[in-house]
């Protein structure tokens, strides 16, 4: 080095870094237009050091300006949800090595909207002890009368 050298970001110690920035500039803006995207980022990072030496009986302090110049374009698909399962529980299916959701035994369920609030009893249709649900050959009469309903409420 021949004359003192003033440390901008103009000047030749950070010379290869603007060079850099200058790439990932470029590489930003092709994205971004090919993409269809109107904003990005450009990020530079320089951490400071110093690092000291001895030369010829002196202590002289030597800086490093290591950097990371990043590009960050806002591309997000997200899609957001719950499953739930109220009504089931979860068990191991020891026949298959799978768990299963089975319906909770001992709990009341949720008046359907068939029963108008009520409790229906079927006629000609068929019952699974097992998971206390009932198999319907057709909807109950009671079902279809609006005004049996509409008292209900």
């Amino acid at each position: 080095m021949e004359d003192n050298e003033k440390i901008t970001m103009g000047g030749k110690v950070f010379a290869p870094m603007m060079e850099d920035m200058h790439k990932v500039m470029q590489r930003l803006l092709k994205n971004m237009d090919e993409k269809g995207i109107d904003e990005g980022a450009v990020n530079i990072k320089i951490d400071v050091s110093f690092v000291k030496v001895e030369v010829e009986g002196r202590v002289v302090c030597k800086p490093h300006f290591p950097y990371k110049v990043t590009s960050t374009l806002p591309i997000k698909d997200e899609i957001k949800g719950r499953s739930n399962s109220d009504n089931g529980e979860l068990v191991y299916d020891e026949e298959t090595g799978e768990y299963i959701l089975r319906p909770i035994h001992g709990t009341a369920e949720q008046p359907d909207i068939f029963t108008c609030g009520g409790v229906y009893e079927p006629q000609g249709g068929a019952s699974d002890p097992a998971i206390g649900t009932v198999v319907l050959d057709a909807l109950p009469e009671s079902a279809t009368d609006e005004e049996d309903c509409v008292a209900d409420l």
